[in-house]
This record gives C-alpha cells, structure tokens and sequence, in this order.
C-alpha cells in the first residue's frame, strides 16, 4: 500500500468501515504492527437488504483473499463491537485490543494517537479497485459515493477550470 491510501477523517472511515465490503489495516505508528481486517455487512436471508450487523474478521495467513479468521461483530444501532460464541479470538489478542482501540476512537469522532488507518485501494461497498484521486481518498468508488450520498470536494479538473483530460 501506498501513503495515498491513508484515512484521515473518522466520519469518512466509519462509513467506509460500515459500507459493506471493506479491507483495511490498522498500523501502530509507535510498535510498528499492523493488523488487517476485513468487515462484511450481514444481510436479511428474505429481502437481502443490509441489516444492522457487521462481521469482523482478521487476516491471519498469507493469501490476502481466503486467510481471514472471523473475530466478532460490530452490531445495533449503537454499532459495538462484540466477540461471540464463533469468534476464535479472546479479548487477549492482540488483533483484538488493536480493533477495540480503533472503533472506540471512530464511535468518539476522531482517529486514535499513533494510529495510521489504510485501505487497500477497493471500494468500501462494492470491492471494485479505485482508480481515481477522488476514489482513493475516500474509499469509494463513484457510483457507491452517490448511492451513499458522499460528496467529493472536487470530482474532476472541471471545478477548477480544466478538463479532466488537460
């Protein structure tokens, strides 16, 4: 991962973390660890809509795509994070006090000290690779930032004058 794949804003990465299909890596700037997660929404088995529930699961093996080990769950209106009955993880871990540490700064409204959030450069919501500035500093994709009604600063060239395409 490149620094442009940075988070900085805690609301933009609470809404990237809840989209859907996120990847993210969470990296102590005072040890040095990193852990990466990834966080699935649950959805109803008869509508197939969303539901207020994520799952949380940390990469724990080599392959960046099948490896990860489910951990918990972000769940309610209060979205906390709870390890259940499946979680393979106590509250021990260290991929665990990493997440606990994060979320409660993102539920306070800030990024926690020494604590560097990265994406992967995939959407949050729909997994697709971002391919513009835009995209990359939000997490989202286009089409995903207006269905969830994210408001990018500048889209293209043509705010400032120029075409997309000088």
């Amino acid at each position: 991962m490149t620094a442009s794949h940075v988070m900085l804003d805690p609301a933009n990465i609470r809404q990237f973390v809840l989209a859907g299909d996120a990847k993210l890596t969470l990296r102590s700037l005072k040890t040095e660890r990193h852990y990466t997660y990834k966080v699935e929404q649950a959805t109803d088995k008869e509508t197939g809509e969303g539901i207020a529930r994520w799952f949380v699961k940390v990469l724990t093996g080599p392959d960046n795509w099948a490896n990860y080990t489910y951990a918990g769950c972000i769940v309610g209106r209060d979205e906390n994070f709870v390890l259940t009955s499946g979680s393979r993880f106590t509250e021990e871990a260290e991929s665990i006090k990493a997440w606990r540490y994060f979320w409660a700064g993102i539920q306070a409204g800030r990024v926690m000290p020494l604590l560097e959030v990265r994406h992967e450069g995939r959407c949050g919501r729909c997994g697709r690779a971002l391919t513009t500035p835009e995209s990359i500093d939000t997490g989202f994709g286009p089409d995903c930032a207006d269905m969830l009604g994210i408001v990018w600063a500048v889209r293209t060239g043509e705010a400032n004058g120029t075409s997309a395409a000088a």
